[in-house]
């Protein structure tokens, strides 16, 4: 089933399948005018030019009114607020185009199977993406701080040496070692501890992240100038 990345407006509104796109039209979700693009196709089109039409006319019968109901045609009017096209804030050019549209029409997934020179089946998967693309790259978020794992592992062996100095089993005297015990207690205290900051740390990370999403989902490159900005 061939799946279609809709854009409106510069910005990617969703991935629909092929045979749902006209239902969602009728439905008002999505219109004609929309652009769609998949892979294999050299540009975005709009889905008018895809074969898809506009949500038939149904025609109601008039209603009949009471003269209480009638009201002035200006007092019911709906004003609709026309968005402003974005422009480049260097050169004024309208050729603009969003930053997340333009990463995902640079990069390309694929798939290779064939035999190795030792005659092994392999199968391969890749990303391949344009310069314009690695620039326009979204953020990725950052992982775990190794530091947090080595200091948790380290308390963990601290604890674990504590315990088997303090047990009569595996310190070889026969008697109970206080000090292991203070090592034990010391280490597993250490240990949560550290759990705490890296479980902190994480959460700071992830708040980061959403915060550049968030901003990257506002930023917008001009074909002309070359330049960004955030709209």
């Amino acid at each position: 089933m061939i799946m279609y990345k809709v854009a409106r407006q510069g910005k990617i509104i969703g991935e629909h399948k092929a045979g749902a796109i006209q239902r969602m039209i009728d439905a008002g979700s999505l219109m004609v005018s929309d652009h769609a693009w998949t892979a294999g196709m050299a540009e975005w089109k709009q889905l008018a030019d895809l074969g898809y039409h506009p949500p038939e006319k149904v025609n109601l019968p008039p209603q009949p009114q009471s003269p209480g109901s009638l009201v002035r045609p200006e007092a019911s009017a709906k004003v609709r607020r026309v968005p402003d096209e974005p422009r480049c804030p260097g050169c004024g050019s309208k050729s603009v185009q969003a930053a997340s549209m333009a990463y995902a029409v640079g990069t390309r997934d694929s798939e290779s199977v064939g035999i190795s020179s030792r005659g092994r089946v392999y199968y391969r998967v890749g990303r391949s993406a344009s310069r314009l693309a690695n620039a326009l790259a979204p953020p990725s978020p950052d992982g775990p701080n190794p530091i947090f794992g080595i200091l948790m592992f380290a308390s963990f062996i601290l604890g674990a040496r504590g315990c088997a100095a303090a047990s009569p089993l595996f310190n070889g005297t026969g008697n109970t070692d206080s000090g292991g015990w203070v090592t034990m207690f010391f280490g597993v205290v250490m240990f949560f501890v550290f759990m705490y900051f890296r479980q902190q740390s994480s959460s700071e990370s992830e708040s980061e992240f959403n915060e550049q999403m968030e901003d990257y989902s506002q930023k917008w490159f001009c074909k002309k100038c070359g330049a960004t900005f955030t709209r």
